[in-house]
């Protein structure tokens, strides 16, 4: 929070209009017209209103507050953190004596709800949080969560998603971690989870956002927290439950985002989340996409960030093995087919699924779902159009090239692999002369992208600059993203549709290479720089060996 911005800050003790610093909580926040009943059935009261500061006012009462000069100092947090407890204390003595009569309690709520607010400065200092883990207010707050008064919950979470706000801490690295850590020391995650299960009013939705924001902000700032995270709660459980039913909220596109950074690097949670019956739950989500395309561009986002959480699960075998039981592979075929906006998401599962041989079952699974049927029109034409907004021409092309690719390494031999094999020569080798057309392609852009590396190591070394492992593997990553993939499962293929059939097919790729002013040495190198990086083994994550390079070259 700028400096500006605390002049702004305008303490309004309405509690029905409580103002969130997040867009999408703004857009979430509905002004409430009445208060809710209580559980037990209490009155409804109106909070009084108190007419709200101006700049000046905002700053006065900072600069009489202010012992040496600073806006916000030590001294104006302990007396800070001191009121907080005060009222709290006082709130919580009038609603035990009083239970059935709101009205004796109300000045108490609103004077907590006050002081609540006035915390959201101490997000704009955090060379203080030294100071705060010290006090009694981070405990005091995670109390104050669990309060019956839900605006007071609010007050408190949005608070806490001050605290932790990343874009306010990523200078000040210390600082978060003093505070994140006093938070799980004091097992906040319980704390969360149990006010994520009670908000379950629509008018709350503002509430569970900021809660979400919590849980982001940590993993943001601390990215290794996600195991902690979901080991010290239930809040795994709860974001893949959250996301069922049809309707699209907001709530469900922060879900997404929140599983999709807690699966990215932890095979310990994509065991969890395989284990929570994850991969059947985000398939049901997915299955409303197959025949039609996501509303808005908030629901489609959503659904891009399930086809990632996917993507990251089925890194795991057994996600692999339960994607196929859950019948992952005819969903994926049905969006192949449907051609919609899922579509590109499908081809990018399907990948990541065909990668690694799970088992030999689910490559014969995709044929006999008619797996090819769909996949190979992606293959002779990449889908324009509104999709092609949604992806890389590259991107996809690597995707579908490397799927085939995939096929030919794991399907045994037999039926199945015979029904591909005769997709390269039907129709006058149409398939063959699509991956002339690819290696061709690629290879130039390889070419070009190879040109502009060199020139850049010249200057360097012009420079005394040091071509070191991580700028060499920068250089390679550029290399990949121009297309060398794509070149490796063209030159694959090639080569293993010429080795198992023979020479008619290794003449008319020689020939179609020459009327389009190539030639097969072209492919035959760039099987000959990936046999130079291979290991002596082909292996199920889909390695190819030194030795099954060798037989392609020979067959080319």
């Amino acid at each position: 929070m700028e400096f500006e911005e605390i002049l702004s800050y305008k303490p309004k003790l309405d509690l029905d209009a409580i103002q969130t610093k997040d867009a999408a909580q703004r857009e979430a926040e509905e002004s409430r017209q009445a208060k809710r009943k209580r559980e037990n059935d209490e009155p409804q009261f109106a909070v009084p209103r108190r007419p709200a500061l101006n700049k000046d006012e905002v700053l006065k009462k900072i600069e009489e507050d202010n012992d040496d000069g600073e806006t916000f100092n030590k001294a104006s947090l302990k007396r800070l953190v001191a009121q907080l407890d005060k009222n709290n204390k006082k709130n919580q003595e009038l609603r035990m004596k009083f239970a059935d009569t709101p009205t004796k309690f109300l000045d108490s709520e609103v004077e907590l709800h006050a002081t609540l607010q006035e915390f959201n400065v101490v997000a704009t200092t955090p060379h203080l949080y030294s100071v705060l883990v010290k006090t009694s207010a981070v405990k005091t707050l995670l109390g104050l969560i669990s309060h019956e008064n839900v605006d007071i919950t609010g007050a408190v979470v949005e608070v806490l998603q001050e605290l932790t706000d990343a874009d306010a801490l990523e200078n000040d690295v210390e600082s978060a971690g003093l505070l994140i850590n006093k938070l799980f020391q004091l097992q906040f995650m319980p704390i969360i989870l149990d006010a994520l299960t009670r908000l379950t009013d629509p008018d709350d939705a503002n509430i569970v956002h900021a809660c979400l924001g919590i849980l982001e902000n940590v993993l943001e700032m601390e990215p290794k927290r996600a195991e902690e995270m979901v080991s010290s709660s239930e809040i795994l459980s709860w974001l893949l439950k959250r996301l069922k039913g049809k309707k699209f909220d907001k709530i469900k596109l922060y879900v997404s985002e929140i599983l999709s950074i807690l699966v990215q690097d932890s095979d310990v949670l994509r065991e969890k989340l395989g284990k929570l019956d994850g991969i059947d739950r985000l398939l049901g989500v997915l299955a409303v996409y197959k025949k039609r395309d996501p509303g808005e561009t908030e629901e489609h986002e959503m659904m891009e960030n399930i086809f990632d959480i996917l993507c990251s699960s089925l890194l795991l075998k057994s996600n692999g093995e339960l994607f196929i039981k859950a019948e992952g592979l005819e969903l994926m075929i049905i969006m192949m087919r449907e051609k919609k906006i899922s579509l590109h998401g499908a081809i990018k599962v399907l990948n990541h699924a065909l990668s690694k041989k799970v088992n030999a079952e689910m490559y014969t699974v995709f044929i006999d779902r008619f797996g090819l049927k769909s996949l190979f029109p992606l293959f002779m034409i990449t889908p324009g159009g509104k999709r092609k907004k949604m992806f890389s021409t590259a991107e996809f092309e690597e995707h579908v090239c490397s799927i085939i690719a995939s096929l030919f390494k794991f399907l045994e031999d037999g039926v199945h692999k015979q029904r591909l094999l005769r997709k390269f020569i039907e129709n006058d080798f149409e398939k063959m002369e699509r991956l002339v057309e690819l290696h061709l392609a690629y290879i130039k852009k390889v070419e070009i992208c190879d040109k502009e590396i060199a020139k850049e190591k010249e200057e360097m070394v012009a420079r005394g600059e040091e071509l070191d492992e991580i700028v060499e593997n920068s250089f390679y990553l550029r290399r990949l993203d121009a297309g060398l993939s794509v070149l490796q499962h063209v030159a694959y293929t090639i080569g293993t549709v010429s080795l198992l059939l023979g020479d008619q097919v290794t003449e008319r790729v020689e020939q179609l290479l020459k009327l389009k002013g190539g030639d097969i040495e072209s492919v035959r190198d760039v099987l000959l720089h990936f046999q130079d990086e291979a290991g002596e083994e082909d292996d199920d994550n889909g390695a190819v060996s030194k030795q099954t390079y060798e037989r392609l070259i020979d067959a080319i």
